[in-house]
């Protein structure tokens, strides 16, 4: 690993995460080609103001370990549906903000096999625990991810199966009616996706999006060997690739 050691100070009462600058460059392409601030000959450091130290601590603990989990207690198998309320829906509902909160940082960081698993466990919580992404979640990653992330895809594809819903599988689903209309308002660049979406998928059968292809929203070159090659969010082997693959045409 060698003797360089990488502070990284995070979040705005910089807590200190310390870590090998060459595991540090192995994984993420922005440390590869970044300079960071040389305090001596083995010390550097840089500095992350605005990310969560949970965040980093997670992945931070995949640079070493090469294991993520990201939502504990996520069913490996069929689905199960999540009272609010419960302790069990207010623990899942922070999983997904902390999980959110991993894929920016490593899309800042440019960590694309990071991004890619963080992105494939997403998608499979969501469909396991039968919900969707709510205000909040679709909110957080458009104020927080760059134009073109695969994580705004996946956000205006989950918005284009809500706005089709009627209000009453709207309120299973979490959402009201009035939240489908104010989150458009707010985030406008959600809009001008959901719209492109729309157009590119005329004609085209609409599918739950637990049928989509996994890879359609990954970001290693499409030459890639893949673990979730011709799999959908359910882990199964899927024909239906019309509206996921339409999605970054």
């Amino acid at each position: 690993l060698g003797s360089e050691i990488i502070t990284l100070y995070v979040g705005p009462k910089r807590k200190e995460f310390p870590i090998h600058g060459n595991l540090l460059r192995l994984k993420s392409n922005f440390f590869k080609e970044f300079v960071v601030a040389t305090t001596d000959s083995n010390q550097a450091e840089h500095y992350l103001p605005e990310s969560d130290p949970d965040a980093v601590g997670l992945i931070i603990n995949w640079l070493y370990r090469q294991g993520i989990s990201l939502i504990p207690g996520l069913p490996s198998t069929g689905s199960v549906s999540l009272i609010k309320g419960t302790d069990e829906h207010s623990n899942f509902t922070k999983a997904i903000s902390r999980t959110i909160e991993v894929y920016i940082l490593a899309e800042k960081l440019d960590m694309d096999e990071l991004m890619d698993l963080v992105m494939t466990e997403l998608g499979n919580a969501y469909y396991r625990y039968q919900t969707y992404p709510s205000p909040q979640d679709i909110t957080a990653v458009y104020n927080r991810s760059a134009s073109g992330s695969r994580l705004r895809k996946y956000m205006a594809r989950s918005y284009q199966v809500l706005a089709d819903l009627e209000d009453g599988d709207l309120e299973g689903a979490g959402w009201t009616a009035e939240e489908v209309d104010e989150v458009v308002s707010e985030v406008p660049a959600l809009f001008k996706d959901f719209r492109a979406l729309n157009r590119k998928s005329k004609g085209v059968e609409s599918t739950e999006q637990s049928l989509d292809l996994v890879c359609s929203y990954h970001v290693h070159d499409v030459e890639e060997e893949c673990l979730s090659k011709g799999l959908n969010f359910r882990g199964e082997f899927s024909c239906s690739v019309l509206l996921s693959s339409l999605l970054f045409m």
